[in-house]
């Protein structure tokens, strides 16, 4: 019986994860101490000394183990405030960099590409308004979306940002760069570009560690 080469693909990424992540919690666990009330209490106060000498981006970890650890608490729910006050800010200028449109230049993973336009001879954008995605491949609309920004404490500060996308049917991961990331699509991108967007299907291996499928696009 011949195994269909996407699925074997989505197969092995999944058990690379699996395995990356079992190494990954075997390691920490050696030096494992369970989190406690003293150590939320230490850790926000590492938050607010960390915040008041303007190194917020560093701060915003020590406030998602306090929130996460017991967010009923005093300090729980000032870490929460914190938290939702710096998503609300980073919200609003994803959202405004979001809109417009966003010409598909690179598809494939850190260990190469999968296709490009120069590949398949062929051109696809994505437009983006409020709340709906439209998406193009040369130049005919083949798809439209509604979609919606979800709020995931998780990724604060990270420049990623998850969307569900049709009702929540399927969940997206992206990210707004103003520097290239990836050197596999250097001689891809246009050299005016100012923005890039990094898009992954959370539907296809949620979490993805290494080996993840990404597209790329730039702003037009």
């Amino acid at each position: 019986m011949r195994l269909d080469k996407r699925k074997f693909t989505i197969l092995f990424f999944t058990l690379l994860n699996l395995q990356i992540a079992f190494s990954q919690s075997n390691l920490e666990g050696k030096d494992f101490v369970e989190y406690s009330k003293e150590l939320a209490i230490q850790d926000f106060n590492t938050a607010k000394a960390l915040e008041n000498s303007d190194s917020l981006k560093n701060a915003i970890r020590y406030y998602k183990y306090v929130a996460e650890f017991d967010s009923t608490s005093e300090i729980g729910k000032i870490s929460i405030s914190k938290l939702d006050a710096i998503w609300k800010v980073e919200k609003k200028i994803f959202e405004c960099q979001l809109i417009g449109q966003w010409n598909w230049i690179w598809s494939g993973t850190n260990w190469g590409t999968e296709n490009s336009p120069k590949k398949c001879n062929c051109q696809k954008y994505w437009k983006f308004d409020t709340k709906t995605i439209i998406i193009f491949e040369d130049k005919k609309e083949v798809e439209r979306l509604t979609y919606q920004v979800e709020k995931n404490y998780s990724v604060i500060g990270s420049g990623y940002f998850f969307i569900n996308v049709d009702k929540g049917e399927n969940k997206w991961r992206l990210k707004i760069y103003q520097e290239v990331e990836n050197a596999y699509f250097l001689a891809e991108r246009n050299k005016d570009a100012k923005l890039f967007l990094s898009f992954k299907d959370e539907g296809i291996i949620p979490n993805c560690i290494s080996g993840c499928h990404e597209k790329k696009f730039e702003k037009q």
